[in-house]
């Protein structure tokens, strides 16, 4: 029997069983997330691929003898050349991003009337649950990044407009359910903006020094969320003051008061540089390909 014809070695054969069985939990996780919307199940499939790469990688170097190094630090080897491909396509898409034109900090426009149908359409039970908390809903915005991703925003208030509620749907793609991201804020007589939400993305850049912001990207129960942005105004015994009557205005206000603190602190170029050098500085594109990998792996 020649070496080609001899058999495997025994690890060969258990590595390529649980290989193709981490493939077909990618694809299982796939499906799940399209119908689930969950960050956890993002993460766990990027990190599944990247072990998948990793492994397939050192298995096929091993199998056709182009490497004598042992089998784990092929694996590791392997898991820097993915870091490495994600690092550049990151770089890359930043780069296109810094130069499209497409805004950091998008303005928001109405979506259309303000629908309790169509919100509890597409919230499910979130829209009811914050009718029964005496929840109402006052404003539907919508923005669009690009030439083709459109954002959803519905925005409650409490009865007393003392807490807005504002539900971010973002699309996935091959009609996926969206994710929801909650936000809680309030304001307080002293000019603090509180703020606590599951938003699992970040832009990289800088809050004002009046924000006080608290992210729970893991958590996902909006009752939880609730009980944690109480939490807070009631152990800093907070003094709120009402929110206006124009949600939009006010939305929009905040993201060019978030953007001339960035263009300060260096993030953003200055307007009339955007132009010729695009919207991000070289710290920006850092902190934004750092952003990148915090979602995409860690889920924040």
């Amino acid at each position: 029997m020649t070496a080609f014809e001899s058999p495997p070695p025994i690890y060969h054969i258990f590595f390529g069983i649980g290989l193709g069985g981490m493939v077909l939990m990618l694809f299982v996780l796939s499906y799940s997330n399209r119908r689930l919307a969950s960050p956890l199940l993002v993460v766990l499939q990027r990190w599944l691929r990247w072990f998948v790469f990793s492994l397939l990688m050192a298995l096929l170097l091993k199998h056709f003898e182009l490497s004598s190094r042992p089998f784990p630090v092929l694996i590791i080897v392997a898991g820097l050349v993915w870091f490495l491909i994600e690092t550049v396509y990151n770089w890359v898409a930043i780069s296109l991003i810094n130069k499209s034109g497409i805004p950091i900090f998008p303005r928001f426009v109405k979506g259309g009337p303000v629908d309790a149908a169509a919100a509890a359409k597409k919230l499910g039970g979130l829209h009811q649950h914050l009718g029964t908390q005496e929840y109402s809903l006052v404003q539907r915005l919508t923005t669009v990044i690009g030439s083709d991703l459109r954002l959803e925003c519905f925005i409650y208030n409490d009865a007393r407009a003392l807490i807005r509620v504002q539900v971010l749907l973002i699309p996935q793609p091959f009609d996926g359910v969206p994710f929801k991201c909650v936000i809680l804020a309030s304001q307080t007589a002293s000019g603090l903006l509180y703020i606590t939400d599951n938003v699992f993305f970040s832009y990289g850049g800088f809050y004002p020094g009046n924000y006080r912001l608290l992210r729970r990207p893991w958590l996902r129960s909006f009752k939880r969320l609730m009980r944690w942005h109480h939490h807070r105004i009631e152990k800093e015994r907070l003094s709120l003051v009402q929110w206006g009557k124009d949600p939009l205005a006010e939305l929009n206000q905040q993201q060019q008061i978030i953007e001339r603190f960035n263009i300060e602190k260096g993030f953003l170029a200055p307007k009339h540089l955007q132009e010729e050098r695009g919207s991000l500085t070289l710290e920006g594109r850092y902190r934004l390909w750092k952003a990148f990998w915090l979602m995409n792996y860690l889920g924040f």
